[in-house]
């Protein structure tokens, strides 16, 4: 996918490590399988079915990277179309979590 979307012209990360901090100290630093045009989340799966679980995990990178769009893509359907969702995190600027913590780069 990677490969597909820089042919493209689409700019794309992939294996990026956020910075989950609490009080200023780094607990966590979890890795997004893609990031697109330095706005989209997208974790990739391949699973018998999407649980709560894998959104939920996708809307913790979206709140701990400031994102607000993710799209996970299960691969193990019948056609990939089948197996897109699209997860939305409302942006609150009260949010603690509101500021990228993208290791290495601001979005």
């Amino acid at each position: 996918m990677v490969i597909e979307l820089g042919l493209r012209g689409v700019p794309v990360q992939d294996q990026v490590e956020i910075l989950v901090d609490y009080k200023g100290h780094t607990i966590a630093t979890p890795r997004v399988d893609l990031i697109v045009g330095n706005l989209l989340v997208v974790e990739l799966k391949c699973v018998e079915t999407l649980s709560a679980v894998h959104v939920a995990q996708t809307l913790g990178y979206l709140a701990a990277g400031g994102f607000e769009l993710g799209l996970i893509i299960n691969f193990k359907t019948a056609a990939v179309r089948q197996g897109v969702r699209r997860v939305i995190r409302s942006l609150d600027p009260t949010d603690a979590f509101a500021p990228s913590r993208l290791r290495g780069q601001s979005v």
